[in-house]
């Protein structure tokens, strides 16, 4: 797998002011790392989190593992069409992909797929229907700009997914690629020149829109955020329209560039900018910007266009380019250092955190090492619940539970005196977990012993069953679980597997 880490003192960059260190991870999926092609179109996720990559030899999932291949020579997993030029989620969770004369609703959990064609008449070798610009409307529509080789001009079509065709008007014979985007009860469609469309649900076309200032190229993407919708032009220049004043503005993310095609607006204001040289991330914060071009272009030694940017659920970025699937990770962003090296009770080191849990007002509790810090999810203000540090334990394993902490070594602490009550005592050691099963009812593991806490009376018993209790020959107990779908109780060891009972 190609990688590469950056540790990009933001100072030291020209275009940059900020001066916080952000770590950022590249990697480039292309041949080498099992992708059937370098040249992708498009990349989505699924509902079942898996990472879908179209290109021109066909489909590939990817489970951040592998990749599975998906084309007209796959017995296993096959597809009719093997050069895809787009690729949309549909509402109900198909891959609708776009091929020449082609759509093809695609069903990842079955890998059933039905075709749906597009070019009128007989199939011909360079006389062909291409489909781009794949969007859904709230009907469950499929709009989609279509160039006809024969004619050498471009259509805009609704396509129904049962296969019902409504060609509505031409789109003129340059940019096969017109982005198409709902927006309240009306379509948005990148016009002719440097025009933006909008149309009615049936196709209508209600009003023409002119992209403010001279010397812009076309509209190369549009995205809608909220009330906002926003426009790319082909030079880096990014405007918002505002529909009920018809009114553009230009935002401050705007780059000069010779060709853009990729755009990404955050729900938190970021923009990401991709295009020919060009993979740009905006702070809207500080009005920063960073362009990820240079580190890509060290890992395939060329320089890549990113036509579609992307983010995952789990917060990876993804852009889709002519020289493989771009992934890049931005640790500042994904994740905040609690209770790191330099903290005055963790100093030099980095903490061993031993437990997490969340009360009923969402404050976080953690505990490591003999201490135990608060949480606030208002303030994100992380305090130690014992200030006096009077509290001598080994906190491994914790869990909340009617205004109490619990901890795996059989400690209480009441969260309104942070009075600490002892429920059982055995020789202090780094181990122990704690939960609350669907009965109100406290287990606790500890070393050998395996105990139920009844809260209500206040009664610790050893757990018993047919096979007497647990002990030394069971293992040294690592982890406590009940399942959601059942009442089983999981206990993990260390040293001597997996049990399950009842």
């Amino acid at each position: 797998m190609q990688k590469l880490w950056l540790f990009c003192f933001l100072m030291a960059i020209p275009v940059i002011a900020s001066s916080q260190p952000t770590q950022v991870q590249l990697k480039v999926y292309a041949f080498e790392e099992g992708l059937s092609h370098r040249n992708t179109s498009r990349i989505v996720q699924d509902k079942s989190g898996f990472i879908w990559i179209s290109t021109i030899n066909g489909l590939n999932r990817f489970d951040g593992y592998e990749f599975l291949h998906y084309n007209s020579r796959e017995p296993e997993h096959p597809l009719p069409h093997d050069v895809i030029h787009d690729m949309q989620l549909s509402p109900e969770g198909d891959l609708w992909l776009a091929s020449p004369d082609f759509l093809t609703a695609f069903t990842p959990s079955t890998g059933q797929y039905r075709e749906v064609k597009v070019k009128e008449g007989e199939v011909v070798e360079r006389e062909s229907s291409v489909p781009y610009s794949l969007s859904f409307d709230s009907k469950g529509d499929i709009w989609s700009a279509i160039y006809e080789e024969l004619s050498d001009k471009n259509y805009l079509h609704i396509i129904s997914q049962d296969g019902k065709k409504l060609r509505l008007m031409e789109l003129g014979r340059q940019n096969t690629r017109r982005p198409i985007v709902q927006m309240g009860a009306e379509i948005y469609l990148a016009g002719i020149g440097t025009e933006l469309w909008k149309l009615s649900l049936k196709g209508r076309l209600l009003q023409k829109f002119q992209i403010p200032e001279t010397g812009h190229t076309r509209i190369a993407q549009l995205q809608v955020m909220g009330n906002t919708l926003y426009a790319l032009c082909l030079d880096g220049t990014l405007f918002t329209f505002n529909p009920g004043k018809g009114a553009f503005s230009k935002h401050p993310a705007s780059t000069a560039t010779e060709m853009a095609q990729a755009l990404l607006v955050e729900p938190n204001g970021d923009v990401w900018i991709g295009g020919r040289g060009l993979f740009q991330y905006f702070n809207h914060e500080d009005s920063t910007r960073t362009n990820y071009n240079g580190a890509v272009r060290e890992i395939i030694k060329n320089t890549a266009t990113c036509r579609q940017i992307f983010r995952d659920r789990t917060g990876v970025i993804w852009a889709a380019s002519d020289f493989g699937a771009i992934s890049l990770v931005q640790s500042g962003r994904l994740f905040t250092n609690y209770l790191n090296g330099g903290n005055e009770y963790c100093i030099n080191v980095f903490c061993s955190t031993r437990g997490m849990t969340e009360d009923d007002k969402g404050n976080v509790y953690i505990s490591y090492y003999n201490s135990i810090h608060q949480l606030d999810p208002a303030t994100d203000a992380l305090r130690i619940l014992f200030p006096a540090n009077n509290f001598s334990n080994y906190p491994f394993g914790l869990t909340y539970y009617d205004n109490a902490l619990w901890t795996g070594n059989g400690r209480r602490i009441d969260l309104r005196t942070l009075r600490v009550d002892t429920l059982f005592s055995h020789p202090s050691k780094d181990l122990g977990a704690v939960m609350v099963d669907k009965d109100s009812v406290l287990w606790m593991g500890y070393l050998d012993w395996l105990y139920q806490y009844d809260t209500e009376r206040k009664r610790l018993r050893e757990y018993n069953d047919t096979q007497g209790k647990w002990d030394s020959l069971s293992g040294n107990i690592s982890y406590l679980y009940q399942g959601k779908s059942n009442s089983w109780i999981w206990v993990g060891t260390l040293n001597n597997g997996l049990f399950q009972f009842s």
